[in-house]
């Protein structure tokens, strides 16, 4: 009888190329589960932060001096949920998709339909902003100093004198150079830092990028056009996230770094941050492009990468690379309208609630379901039948698990388990976060590694699994495998 080990899937999920060719340490299905750099861990849980009226939509992250406050945009209304209570700042707002940036002391926000406002650390106030219909002005950005924004439904951006947060506005009309509205804007800066190399970004809806150099846009000696590029429609009204030096786009083509876009115009698809999960997005973008909810949130501390998705009927599915091995996977379950950054911690804005991620080992108490699908592969001797008679998931976690395994053939996927042998037990309190001599304490993680009979012929076999759990964090280290080959199987 033949062994053999599969290494854990830390390449990622591969939902691009034919499924005869996977690698081994990739996987056909990855869902809530990250892809670290040695091994791949049941991704993180989230418990309940504060509870609100109607849905979240917006979480603005005030940082100036030594105030540092958190603001959710729900019902009408704009209120503070610093520290995990609500204090309700103002309402009667016509939507709560705000779009905000901290300059000069203040958290400016916009939502094309209500007139500006601002926040000072303790109150919200009007912000006059003179020369247009000041509530078409949506996406706000800093650009050397200067507050530009889009205007909803024109080609127009809009922009203040230096250090400006209100008074009179200039515009930018870029009609007769590009198609479609003004979306939004992003300062690129290639060298990481401020300088020469910083670029001013407009997108506008029908996929052109205008980016311009300078530091005056009323004058043409000191600002000029690097470049027009055109490149996939963008999706959502929240395209832009910052990643190290460069500048990635939500387009319908995938993630899109502006690197690749002024290399080659509407670039190589190879080149996208998403190529390795482009059958799934192309996917979700056909059903889903006009759908409110895409938008990017980077989440440092956990070297994530999120890409909330539309799935339809209100619910939300995420795209999650880790940002150091490039390597993707699925989160599902998920209720996030939103994201938002706050003190590095990351925050979720759902209906009736915001939720803190990264805190425990749940979905606020509910369980996790993490799945495997390991990728088909023929084993030795390459071309023969194989009578598969034993699968073993090199797992280990803090306490027992529940392990549901299944094995498929010749590239046909099921989708039934065989019942796991135990129920969950273990877990325990997190370092740091609970009550010191009087909680009960996480145990090391050890290995859960058990034979398990499997019944599969065929020239290629898959292992999948599945894992249903509240109390802890699973890691899956590889599968070992055992097989008997002959043509006469």
């Amino acid at each position: 009888m033949a062994q053999i080990t599969l290494p854990a899937p830390i390449g990622g999920w591969n939902a691009r190329d034919d499924i005869a060719q996977i690698p081994p340490n990739q996987a056909l299905t990855l869902e809530n589960w990250f892809p670290g750099e040695q091994a791949v861990t049941t991704r993180p849980g989230y418990a309940s932060y504060v509870t609100v009226t109607g849905t979240v939509e917006t979480l603005v992250s005030f940082n100036f001096e030594n105030t540092q406050d958190l603001l959710a945009c729900h019902n009408g209304e704009i209120s503070d949920i610093t520290g995990g209570s609500v204090t309700s700042l103002s309402s009667g707002y016509s939507n709560n998709r705000w779009f905000w940036v901290n300059f000069r002391g203040y958290a400016l926000m916009f939502n094309g339909a209500d007139t500006p406002v601002k926040y000072d650390g303790s109150t919200i106030s009007t912000n006059t902003i003179t020369g247009l219909t000041a509530t078409n002005l949506k996406f706000p950005w800093i650009f050397k100093s200067r507050l530009f924004i889009a205007e909803k439904d024109s080609a127009s951006f809009w922009y203040l004198a230096t250090n400006n947060i209100a008074g009179a506005a200039s515009e930018l009309d870029f009609s007769s150079l590009a198609e479609g509205k003004a979306i939004a804007g992003a300062t690129w800066t290639r060298d990481g830092g401020a300088g020469m190399d910083d670029y001013c970004v407009f997108l506008m809806s029908e996929g052109d990028l205008l980016v311009y150099q300078g530091d005056n846009p009323g004058s043409a000696a000191d600002w000029a056009l690097v470049g027009k590029y055109k490149i996939g429609k963008p999706m959502g009204d929240r395209p832009f996230a910052k990643l190290g030096g460069d500048l990635l786009v939500t387009t319908v083509d995938g993630v899109v770094p502006m690197s690749a876009v002024l290399a080659s115009d509407r670039f190589n698809p190879q080149a996208a941050v998403t190529d390795i999960i482009s059958k799934a997005w192309k996917t979700a973008a056909g059903r889903y492009k006009d759908t409110t909810g895409w938008e990017i949130s980077l989440y440092p501390l956990g070297q994530m990468g999120i890409v909330n998705v539309p799935n339809g009927s209100g619910s939300f599915i995420q795209y999650v690379v880790n940002t150091t091995t490039r390597a993707w996977a699925c989160f599902k379950n998920i209720p996030s309208n939103t994201w938002g950054l706050h003190k590095d911690e990351l925050y979720i804005g759902s209906t009736g609630a915001v939720y803190q991620f990264d805190s425990g080992t749940s979905n606020a108490g509910s369980p996790i379901t993490a799945i495997y699908g390991g990728p088909f592969l023929n084993h030795q001797p390459t071309g023969m039948n194989k009578s598969y008679k034993l699968m073993r998931p090199l797992l280990s976690s803090a306490g027992a698990i529940p392990v549901y395994i299944g094995f498929d053939t010749n590239y046909a996927t099921k989708t039934s388990y065989y019942e796991p042998t135990q129920i969950e037990s273990g877990g325990g309190a997190v370092w740091d976060e609970a009550e010191w001599d009087v909680a009960e304490w996480a145990g090391a993680q050890s290995p859960q590694q058990e034979w398990r009979t499997i019944l599969g012929v065929g020239v290629s076999g898959a292992a999948r699994f599945k894992t249903i759990t509240s109390l802890n964090q699973v890691s899956l280290h590889g599968v070992d495998l055992k097989y008997v080959a002959g043509n006469g199987l």
